[in-house]
């Protein structure tokens, strides 16, 4: 495995983050979030085309009246148009307090208005079409206030279907509800059955200084598995900790992931954008390449073309949080 080439594709926000990728009509789309911090009132969603992955031009920038945008996620629907789907966090005190919006184009430059999840405070991750249909995995936005407000994570995911990406109907109401799980990859293999990756914050208690700290490993990720009608999953914990994870499959079988994963050493946790081979049965992940990248970084978008795998990711390992872009190769 080869990385052949990486730059710098996007800086000009104060804060460029969260990324996704699509291949669509012989161009890539890249899309994140441009704001002026981490977490900030004022995120917008910025859509980037490139030809050859080295030349790129911003084509449209989506914004909301009602707050802050960020992690958007696009996709081809089954009807061959360009699909992004965000969350958005309303003002503090508003309620619902989080939306799913959702838009769709034909080009990637003209969007439809803004339409939403007909579900509040689920926040709707990574769309995956199968079968002519979307499927995707939410999490609790609002999360568990057990700790009057200091740890709202997650308490369960849930996993939905539709015909048109808009209008969803659940499959399981519960998909997970170990260890405050949350960000989500989901793919379907050939037989049908489907895989998930899963971010975790962990089981969650008060120390005897009164902070808040997650139980030993209990924040590692999560790897399920299901088959039809994909009601009853078989959930292994992983032995590292990662974040916003994203699969694809490779035409040879093979599947590779692109995540954050986070390490612990002398009280000192670092971070990096990864990419590793996830093998389901025997429930591991074998990191295989670290993309140039640190501190503030990952949130990456995957597409395989012209046997490359493509990705797109964020990092603050060079001073400023910017959006990069990466053309790899595999044996």
């Amino acid at each position: 495995m080869k990385l052949e080439h990486y730059q710098k594709i996007w800086d000009q926000g104060d804060h460029n983050a969260f990324t996704d990728l699509a291949r669509y009509n012989d161009q890539f789309f890249c899309v994140f979030r441009e704001g002026n911090d981490h977490i900030s009132p004022d995120g917008v969603i910025r859509v980037l085309t490139s030809k050859d992955g080295l030349n790129w031009d911003s084509v449209a920038c989506l914004t909301s009246p009602e707050g802050d945008l960020r992690d958007p996620k696009i996709i081809v629907t089954p009807k061959g148009q360009l699909m992004i789907i965000a969350g958005i966090t309303l003002p503090e005190g508003s309620n619902p307090r989080y939306k799913s919006p959702i838009w769709v184009s034909k080009d990637g430059t003209n969007w439809t208005p803004e339409t939403t999840f007909n579900e509040d405070n689920i926040w709707l991750w990574r769309p995956v079409v199968h079968h002519n249909k979307i499927f995707n995995v939410g999490y609790d936005a609002l999360g568990d206030d057990a700790f009057g407000g200091r740890f709202p994570a997650s308490t369960y995911t849930r996993l939905c279907e539709s015909q048109d990406g808009i209008n969803y109907s659940t499959i399981l109401p519960k998909l997970c509800e170990e260890s405050h799980p949350s960000e989500a990859a989901l793919i379907f293999q050939p037989d049908e059955k489907a895989i998930c990756l899963l971010r975790c914050e962990g089981e969650i208690f008060e120390n005897q200084e009164g902070r808040l700290q997650a139980k030993p490993n209990t924040y590692n990720g999560l790897l399920g598995t299901a088959n039809p009608p994909y009601t009853e999953w078989t959930w292994n914990k992983l032995d590292l900790r990662i974040h916003a994870p994203q699969m694809l499959q490779l035409d040879d079988g093979r599947v590779v992931t692109a995540l954050r994963i986070l390490e612990r050493k002398d009280n000192i946790i670092t971070a990096r954008t990864a990419l590793a081979w996830v093998d389901p049965e025997n429930c591991t992940l074998t990191e295989f390449l670290t993309l140039p990248s640190g501190d503030d970084t990952s949130y990456a978008g995957m597409v395989w073309h012209d046997n490359f795998l493509w990705v797109s990711y964020y990092s603050s390992h060079e001073d400023k949080t910017s959006v990069y872009f990466a053309k790899i190769s595999l044996d």
